[in-house]
């Protein structure tokens, strides 16, 4: 689940049982973002910068910490930034 975006990457949760990703791993992230009345799936690659495991397997808030690498597209990087500057300007 992806969450905690910034201009620059985000934060995904990774549920109790899946592995989490090492530290320097490329990976794939895509999710639907509302664009003008409809949904835009907005692919790219991502590093993955740092893991948050907890003090137990079951804690909350597991996950990794993404740098974006690159957009699939150039609309899906209009589309994320302008998402993104919603929420940090609170829209």
């Amino acid at each position: 689940m992806v969450q905690d975006f910034s201009r620059g990457g985000m934060f995904i949760a990774v549920y109790q049982g899946e592995d989490l990703p090492p530290v320097g791993a490329i990976i794939r992230v895509e999710f639907a973002i509302p664009d003008q009345g409809a949904v835009f799936l907005v692919g790219m690659t991502a590093e993955v910068r740092w893991v948050y495991e907890g003090d137990r397997p079951t804690e909350p808030g597991r996950g990794a910490g993404l740098a974006i690498t690159g957009f699939d597209r150039a609309r899906g990087r209009e589309v994320y930034e302008e998402y993104v500057n919603g929420l940090v300007e609170g829209e």
